[in-house]
């Protein structure tokens, strides 16, 4: 294979490096038995940005914080399950969700509003889409399972279940994070 190429230089290892027609040294790479043909600047150039990638890939994993490993969940968080024909529902989107998110801003945890059409619905399996499961776990500490639903968790897991008090779910979710 080698002798295929006219070799006017050195060769070393995998590479073997001659001189472009335009006076510029050329390296040959062998991958998978074939060979390519790379102007020494452009191949250079394409291991040192091929190093910088890694690098620069590699820090930004070590100096990523610690919450932000989970897509971007904090480790506490306080759900909200309602619908939208269920006037207490909507009553506490206008009214508290905005004081909750506020909270959620200023102290660091995820606010979680799961809202669907009809409140008929909310026995209907999958009915809160990929949301779903949690509020089904969640029902189980509940007599009634009916909306709205306020519950807090931690690290993915149902740490306390609220059933329709959301400042009690609130001060819960607070003193957590505090």
């Amino acid at each position: 294979m080698i002798s295929d190429i006219s070799v006017t230089g050195s060769e070393i290892g995998p590479f073997i490096i001659r001189e472009s027609k335009r006076g510029f040294p050329k390296t040959a790479v062998f991958l998978s038995g074939m060979v390519f043909m790379i102007e020494r600047y452009l191949f250079v150039r394409a291991l040192v940005r091929g190093f910088l990638t890694v690098l620069f890939v590699s820090l930004s994993c070590l100096l990523t914080p610690a919450w932000a490993e989970n897509d971007g969940e904090r480790d506490v968080a306080f759900h909200f399950y309602g619908a939208f024909d269920c006037p207490p529902c909507m009553a506490f989107k206008r009214d508290g969700l905005p004081v909750v998110e506020a909270s959620g801003e200023e102290l660091g945890f995820t606010v979680r509003a799961n809202l669907i059409e009809k409140t008929r619905n909310v026995a209907t399996p999958g009915a809160y889409g990929e949301a779903d499961p949690l509020l089904r776990e969640a029902g189980l500490q509940m007599d009634r399972v009916y909306p709205p639903v306020f519950f807090v968790t931690r690290k993915g897991e149902i740490h306390s279940v609220h059933g329709h008090d959301w400042e009690e779910a609130l001060k819960t979710v607070q003193s957590l994070v505090r």
